[in-house]
C-alpha cells in the first residue's frame, strides 16, 4: 500500500510541474532564490498531500495552487510588516494609517452603540 501511495505522490508531483515552475517564475521574495522556492513548493506539496480531503469539492491541483498562493501572500505580508518596522526604527516615523483605521472602527462602534 505504501508503494502505491508513493507512486501516486510522484505522479501528482510530476503532473503539477508546470504549476510549480510558473509559481517560481512569478514569485520574487527577498532572500529566496529559485532553489529555495522549489524546496518550499515541495514542502507545501507534502502538506497539501497530507491534508487534502475530497469533500472540499475541488481537485487536488486546485487545492495545491491555493496553498502556494496563500504561502506567497503570507510571505509578502511578513516582508511588508518587517519593512514598516525597520522604517519606523530608522526614522522614528510611525504608520498613522493604523491609528486612522482604529479611529474609524471606534466611531462606527460608537454610532452603533448610540443606535442600540
Amino acid at each position: 500500500m505504501k508503494e502505491s501511495f508513493e507512486k501516486t505522490f510522484e505522479i501528482w508531483w510530476e503532473k503539477l510541474k508546470n504549476l510549480r515552475n510558473k509559481f517560481c517564475r512569478e514569485t520574487h521574495l527577498v532572500g529566496y532564490d529559485q532553489d529555495d522556492l522549489q524546496q518550499e513548493c515541495y514542502f507545501l506539496f507534502r502538506q497539501a498531500w497530507e491534508s487534502f480531503d475530497e469533500s472540499y469539492g475541488v481537485t487536488f491541483g486546485s487545492y495545491y495552487k491555493v496553498k502556494l498562493h496563500g504561502w506567497r501572500a503570507n510571505m509578502n505580508r511578513k516582508v511588508n510588516q518587517r519593512q514598516t518596522v525597520l522604517l519606523e526604527d530608522e526614522t522614528g516615523y510611525e504608520d498613522e494609517s493604523i491609528d486612522i483605521e482604529n479611529q474609524t472602527i471606534g466611531k462606527i462602534l460608537c454610532e452603533k452603540g448610540l443606535d442600540f
